[in-house]
């Protein structure tokens, strides 16, 4: 009701008052009666509604006015208003003359001789209407779902059109119609499917009509376009077959829906109607819809009949697509072409029933091609291996030239490429194919195929032998990238392996210190990364232990791994200060030298007094740049991470302030440094990291450093997804010889 105006919420007491409020420009129709029903006023909108001049309606009693009021639901809410002093709304049908929905408020009134009425109405017939046509929509729309299942599970033709017509039409308030297909043995006739509602005279005399005629059915399966007839004078207008036809069906109105399936007119749905029809869009969409599933299930069922008419055909390609994708298992399994060439020999020819199988590889743009044929093709493998790519024989044309040949015997081969029969004869090849192999738009070669005995070529082998020839190209491509990949690998792998070697040396080994060092790369021959251990002694004795990881997993972060770690060497030799003034002199050095990088690392100095040594014990001192925290491992085997706060890695800010930290260690005492990747994995947190070497460490805490170091790497195993860098040294007791685990001592000074 937002479109129209609203009644009143309150009526005033007197006619007076009503007379002075209600404006005669008012939209909604007003009556005031006494309380013997006798009309005491009507504004301009209630006398146009009932067609009445103002005087004709004051004075006059409402019953006597409108009696079909009398015995209904109107009568009886009058009343009740004036009964009950309530005022009662309500929607009710008024029948002709007014033939209309109101929505009425009747509101009781009071005067000097007693109760009166007043009645506000609105015309709302349109938005019943549309209510209406809502609910029909619905109702049509749900009971084509049902058609559409109906349809979906038709078994032959006469079930889908006995649906189509006498269950579909008529959910779309059709009162009969037709489908229609063509006649299988005259494409010049149609068949047409009559519901029983229009009887058998009118099956017998339209049931089968000439294409050319004039009337809906064929005019729309000529066309291809939807015919629509709106009444008598339409049909008349077309021709007078539609004529008789209105007369035999009692219709007057028509639409014909042609049936599509993949652009073609299949067949044509027709409706007839006994009622003039408008044809408002609501109704063509709803006869466009269930056309659309008619077309569909009708396609359905053209197709299973054809599909029946070909098992054969399709268990023979079913066969030979299982064939295919065996293919390619194999030649994706394949690492050479030697290996190609027995997939060829051994499923190839199988698949193809073909005497030989082959490949005819490309070289020099073109310019020469070499010839690789299965062992059942000895004569041809002799003539040609390598040979210009003019060579006569239609597989190395192809491999040129990126020409298809389907050739089914010598003779069209002789024509398409002269010279060639000496060499098919010697191999008793008659019929041959050759397909090029191109793999993202390169011509590789080609894969030739030659039978002992004429064929013609069909559209289907040939699409299979171009799938196979596909499989294949995508393999030899995989090979030649693989073969790119190894020998790029196996470069890197000797520049990562003579780099490695020169900057992750052997550690010292001072008296009773044992140092072991590891490092891993994250994949088989991965380039070096920025990851590294170092251990030295200074010129003061102390023993410096380094652990590092510059960002990058490149040569250039291997080069600046490189220049780092010398610098630190020669800085930390020379000025024997504590860690954290070692590091600010590396950061200044870095910046200035021109070491663009940056990097997170831990330098520790294993220092000892007199009295320290006295007593078995060491000082070990330490600074962080942003580096994960060493993990001490106590001579009893718990752990403990020494977490201090880190500074700010290297190459970021060379002014930063520096710290250092220190801790006491106990004979038997181990410490652990280590590279982020030991303690990382994806998908989890950096603290289940630390966790999981805390409580792995504390396990292996029996065993010497080199067996540690090894069975951490052991237990991370495939997981490392980066560089790891161990290093790992243990204090032994002064008052004892060195212990044999430890090995010799190895002081380079």
């Amino acid at each position: 009701m937002s479109d129209v105006p609203s009644l009143p919420e309150h009526a005033e007491r007197t006619p007076a008052d009503h007379v002075t409020q209600i404006s005669e420009s008012m939209a909604i129709g007003y009556l005031l009666m006494d309380h013997e029903w006798r009309i005491s006023y009507a504004n301009a909108q209630a006398r146009r509604i009932l067609g009445a001049a103002g005087d004709d309606l004051v004075g006059q009693v409402l019953w006597e006015l409108v009696p079909a009021t009398l015995g209904t639901v109107h009568e009886t809410n009058y009343r009740s208003a004036v009964r009950t002093g309530q005022v009662v709304s309500f929607d009710a049908y008024y029948p002709a003359p007014l033939d209309a929905w109101f929505e009425i408020r009747a509101t009781p009134t009071t005067g000097p001789a007693g109760a009166g009425l007043a009645l506000y109405f609105l015309d709302v017939s349109a938005r019943h209407e549309a209510e209406a046509a809502a609910r029909r929509s619905g109702a049509q729309l749900s009971a084509l779902g049902r058609v559409a299942l109906a349809l979906a599970q038709s078994e032959d033709i006469d079930d889908l059109v006995t649906t189509m017509t006498e269950q579909g039409l008529g959910a779309l308030g059709a009162d009969g119609g037709s489908v229609a297909v063509a006649d299988p043995e005259d494409s010049n006739q149609l068949l047409s499917y009559i519901t029983a509602s229009f009887g058998e005279g009118t099956r017998a005399d339209f049931g089968r009509l000439p294409l050319s005629a004039e009337a809906p059915v064929t005019v729309a399966a000529r066309t291809g376009r939807r015919v629509l007839l709106s009444d008598h004078a339409a049909c008349a207008a077309m021709s007078p077959l539609v004529v008789q036809s209105n007369a035999a069906t009692g219709c007057q109105a028509w639409a014909s829906i042609p049936l599509h399936a993949d652009g073609v007119v299949i067949g044509v749905l027709t409706a007839g109607w006994a009622q003039a029809q408008s044809f408002p869009v609501e109704q063509l969409d709803l006869l466009d819809t269930f056309a659309a599933q008619c077309a569909q299930a009708l396609q359905r069922l053209r197709s299973r009949d054809a599909e029946r008419a070909s098992a054969e055909a399709a268990r023979v390609s079913a066969e030979r697509q299982a064939a295919l994708v065996a293919i390619a298992h194999a030649l994706a399994n394949a690492q050479d072409h030697d290996a190609v060439l027995a997939v060829l020999e051994e499923q190839g020819r199988e698949l193809l029933q073909a005497r030989h199988c082959g490949l005819c590889l490309r070289e020099d743009e073109g310019g020469h091609v070499t010839v690789l044929i299965t062992d059942s093709h000895d004569e041809v493998r002799a003539t040609a291996r390598r040979v210009p790519g003019d060579f006569p024989l239609p597989a190395v044309r192809s491999a040129a030239t990126g020409v298809s040949y389907f050739l089914s015997d010598r003779g069209q081969s002789e024509a398409a490429v002269p010279g060639s029969t000496q060499l098919h004869a010697a191999a008793e090849v008659q019929a041959s194919a050759a397909v090029p192999l191109v793999a993202r738009g390169h011509l590789l070669g080609c894969l030739s195929v030659g039978f002992a005995t004429e064929r013609t070529w069909t559209e289907q082998e040939q699409s299979l032998l171009e799938a196979f020839a596909a499989l294949t190209a995508q393999a030899l491509e995989r090979i030649s990238a693989h073969e790119a990949e190894r020998a790029a690998s196996a470069q890197v792998a000797r520049f990562s392996e003579t780099l490695q070697r020169s900057l992750l040396t052997s550690p010292p080994e001072p008296d009773h210190l044992h140092i072991a060092v590891r490092y891993s790369p994250a994949a088989q021959d991965a380039q070096v990364g920025g990851d590294w251990y170092d251990a030295f002694i200074t010129a003061d004795g102390a023993t410096s232990l380094v652990i590092g990881d510059v960002s990058g997993h490149d040569r250039v972060a291997a080069a600046a791994m490189g220049q780092l770690r010398n610098l630190l060497r020669g800085i930390g030799y020379t000025v024997g200060d504590p860690p954290a003034t070692v590091l600010t002199t590396l950061d200044h050095a870095a910046h200035d030298l021109g070491v663009d990088t940056t990097a997170t690392l831990i330098l520790a100095r294993v220092e000892q007094t007199p009295e320290q040594r006295r007593t078995g014990t060491r000082l070990l001192r330490w600074s962080n740049a942003g580096h994960p925290p060493p993990l001490l491992v106590h001579p009893e085997g718990t752990v403990a991470f020494l977490e201090t706060p880190s500074d700010l890695m290297l190459g970021v800010a060379p002014g930063t302030a520096r710290h250092n930290h220190q801790v006491l260690l106990t004979p038997g005492s181990t410490v652990l440094l280590y590279t982020d990747g030991l303690i990382e994995r994806r998908g989890a947190t950096l603290q289940a990291g630390l966790d999981w070497l805390a409580t792995t460490t504390t396990d292996l805490a029996h065993l010497t450093v080199d067996e540690l170091c090894d069975e951490l790497l052991a237990r991370v195993g495939s997981q490392v997804e980066d560089d790891v860098a161990l290093l790992a040294v243990r204090a032994y007791p002064e008052d004892r010889p060195r212990p044999a685990e430890a090995g010799p001592g190895y002081d380079p000074r």
